[in-house]
């Protein structure tokens, strides 16, 4: 038999010791690294957690705005129903006043000329056109077209009314616009185009 070499044997387990106290050393660090990642990533779920939390909020407050807006607009859209009814009819009543004081403020001309107005007619349709106000007299129909800004569009416009009222008549054909704001240049092409401007 032989003989067993303590020295040796001894001298490895003092090696396998130095390797499994460096293994164990190492060990302990991963387990600090490892405590280390998982405290960040816990901190990482309750930053996540904080904005769910927030992008939940977020999410009700841009509910809310977009119910907010969906009442703004509805509330516009009627106030802009209710805006074209009023202009509708405030445009009607104007020119309802408009049509009465030119009617009344021609008659009082014509009479004082000696003449008498046989017909006095508001919205009068003739061949498809309608004419605001017709003044007729023994020898001449006035065609009165009433706007509260007209435009130069609008002098045109009566124009060709006239020249539909002509084509029907063969008494004098008297163009007249009435307004309250017209503008000079309004006022100028009127005159250009012998139309008569009233101004209330």
């Amino acid at each position: 038999m032989s003989s067993i070499d303590w020295n040796v044997i001894v001298k490895r387990f003092e090696e396998y010791d130095k390797k499994f106290y460096a293994v164990l050393a190492e060990l302990r660090e991963h387990r600090k690294i490892l405590e280390e990642h998982r405290k960040i990533l816990e901190e990482h779920r309750r930053l996540l957690e904080e904005h769910a939390k927030e992008l939940l909020e977020h999410r009700k407050i841009l509910e809310r705005h977009e119910e907010i807006l969906r009442g703004i607009l509805e509330e516009m859209s009627s106030m802009r129903k209710r805006l074209n009814r009023i202009e509708l009819e405030l445009g009607a009543l104007t020119e309802s006043t408009y049509c009465r004081f030119v009617s009344e403020d021609l008659e009082k001309e014509i009479k004082a000329l000696g003449k008498h107005v046989i017909r006095s007619e508001r919205d009068v349709i003739i061949n498809g056109i309608e004419v605001n106000l017709l003044i007729e007299t023994e020898d001449e129909i006035y065609v009165v077209e009433v706007k509260v800004r007209p435009s130069i569009a609008d002098v045109g416009a009566l124009m060709a009314k006239c020249d539909v009222v002509r084509k029907v008549t063969v008494k004098k054909v008297v163009p007249l616009l009435a307004g309250a704001m017209i503008g000079k240049e309004v006022f100028a092409y009127a005159n250009e185009k012998g139309v008569r401007v009233l101004k209330y």
